[in-house]
Order: C-alpha cells, then sequence, then structure tokens
C-alpha cells in the first residue's frame, strides 16, 4: 500500500472545484495524483489527458502542474491547407507532330491552314509508364492483338526482388483493434456479494455488499495505476489499466495490499473490503472504456 498525506482543505476545494466546475478546463495536480486518477475523477480518457498536456511519461506529471481538460482552442479551430496545383498535361498520340492550341479569344484570327492542323478527334489514350505499354507505342499492331487477349488470362511478372503486398483496409483494421481490446479483457466478479445499487450516470459503477476484510479481487489481468486515498468520496482506492481501452476501480476498501506499477493477475487479492469514505461496508466498483464509465454488469460473467 502506498502511503499518501491526506489533502489539506485547500487541496479538496481544488480537487472539488476541478471535479464539479469545469469552465476553466483546468486543474492543479495536488500530492498523491497520477494520471490515471485525474483521468477517473474528471471522466475523461487518460490517453487524451496526456495529450492535451504533451505528457510523455504518466509518472512525470508533479504537485502545483497546471493540466488542461480539453483540447485546447488551437487544437480545435479548424486549420486551412494550400492545395498544390495541379501541373497542365498535355498527350501527344505516337507518330504525330505536336500541334498549336489556339485560345477561343484568338480562335477567329486564326488562319484557315492552322485550324486545319488543329487535331480534335479521335482523343489520345494515355497509359503509364512502363517497357510494355512503350513498346505498344511502338508496334501499335502488335500492342491490338494482345489488347483482345482478357487481363485475367495474361502472365504477371514480377521482380525477384520485389514482394507484393496488400494494404489493410482501414474499417477492418479498426474492428480487428476493437475486438483484440475486448477479447483480451477477460472479467470476473470482483467479490461476492448482494448487489447493492446498479450502474447510473450518477453512481457510475455498482456497490457490492460484503463482511469486513471480505477480499476483493482483480477483475482482470492488468497494471495497478493508481493505489491510494487521494480521491475524495473512493476512500481506499485502487485503479488498474488492462490495456488502452479499459480501467477498473475498486473503492471504499479498509485495506490495500498492492502498490502503483505491479502487474496483477486475474483474481488475485488486491484489497479488503471496508468502508473508507462511506457509511457502510461495500466494494464500489467501476469500469471505464476510453475514459467514460460503462455498466459493468455489461462485462461481467452472470453470477451462478
Amino acid at each position: 500500500m502506498v502511503d499518501r498525506a491526506k489533502t489539506d482543505s485547500s487541496g479538496l476545494a481544488s480537487k472539488a472545484t476541478g471535479a464539479n466546475n469545469l469552465d476553466n478546463q483546468f486543474y492543479i495536480v495536488q500530492k498523491g495524483d497520477t494520471l490515471y486518477s485525474i483521468a477517473l475523477n474528471h471522466g475523461v480518457d487518460f490517453k487524451k489527458l496526456a495529450e492535451w498536456n504533451n505528457i510523455v511519461d504518466p509518472k512525470s506529471i508533479r504537485p502545483g502542474q497546471k493540466l488542461s481538460l480539453s483540447a485546447s482552442a488551437d487544437d480545435a479551430r479548424p486549420v486551412l491547407f494550400a492545395l498544390p496545383q495541379q501541373p497542365i498535361e498535355t498527350t501527344i498520340e505516337p507518330n504525330e507532330q505536336p500541334f498549336l492550341t489556339v485560345p477561343e479569344e484568338s480562335e477567329n484570327r486564326v488562319s484557315s491552314h492552322v485550324k486545319a492542323n488543329l487535331k480534335t478527334n479521335p482523343k489520345a489514350l494515355k497509359l503509364p509508364f512502363s517497357e510494355q505499354n512503350a513498346a505498344q507505342l511502338r508496334n501499335p499492331v502488335n500492342a491490338a492483338s494482345a489488347a483482345q487477349v482478357p487481363l485475367s488470362s495474361r502472365p504477371v511478372e514480377v521482380a525477384k526482388n520485389n514482394r507484393i503486398e496488400v494494404a489493410p483496409q482501414p474499417e477492418l483494421q479498426k474492428s480487428a483493434d476493437k475486438a483484440v481490446n475486448q477479447s483480451d479483457t477477460e472479467w470476473i466478479w470482483p467479490t461476492t456479494g448482494k448487489l447493492l445499487s446498479s450502474f447510473s450516470k450518477n453512481s457510475k459503477g455498482v456497490k457490492i455488499s460484503g463482511q469486513a476484510g471480505q477480499p476483493v479481487l482483480a477483475s482482470a489481468a492488468g497494471e495497478v495505476v493508481y493505489s491510494g486515498h487521494g480521491l475524495r468520496g473512493y476512500g481506499n482506492l485502487i485503479i488498474i489499466k488492462h490495456n488502452n481501452t479499459f480501467l477498473s476501480a475498486y473503492a471504499h476498501n479498509s485495506k490495500i495490499l498492492v502498490k502503483e506499477g505491479e502487474a496483477v493477475t486475474k483474481g488475485q487479492k488486491i484489497a479488503e473490503m471496508g468502508n473508507t469514505d462511506t457509511d457502510t461496508i461495500q466494494l464500489h466498483f467501476e469500469i471505464r472504456k476510453h475514459g467514460k464509465p460503462v455498466d459493468p454488469m455489461e462485462y461481467l460473467p452472470n453470477q451462478s
């Protein structure tokens, strides 16, 4: 357990202001805070919080540091980009001399002899550069017979040192990433007991009854990113990061058995149930997805 000094009255006032009033969109880091506890307390994704404040190492924040709780106005402002000027393409058919292009306004002044040399039809065929296309231009007769052969029946020649790789589809890649995040997190109940209250927008989690000292288990494998009592209303709190998508929180413990940075396995005893910062012995359990509270009942298995 990480021993942390309780925040003084001014610190608590700052935390209350930061948690309940986001008009200024800033938060002053207090002693005992971590990036993850601040993100959980303000309902934001820890990755976004780090991005908004240019934080590379989550452990680098320090007391007194001023953190932005939202994207800056400069980041939110649309940006104008200058489009590159498109080059003018001139296409000349093989065995033909280039012809003069005459502006429309000068057409009436062009002699009939020049007009006779202006070519309008048939349209030129544009081909990407390759040895095969160059040969086609040099020998149109053979190229015409080759063009009649279906593309599917033509042999494909690939250089020995070249590899053909198919780029992944963006939407399929996103779906795959989402599936990995969800399949990697297999949840179990963090303790046994009666459900005292269900999930709501205000509760942000579920409350489970139990006995003093009853084991509290890690609901899934991960890393302990917060262990302490610095968040008002949570008592002795543990936050576990499972992956870049999910966090879980365990509140009101009487005793914390893990420390920050420790890797835990699913089902490992991490605390003992208690009633710190609440009136009854209970476990308050939350699951956060991208920083937002979600209903744990949608992820926990059915109780037998």
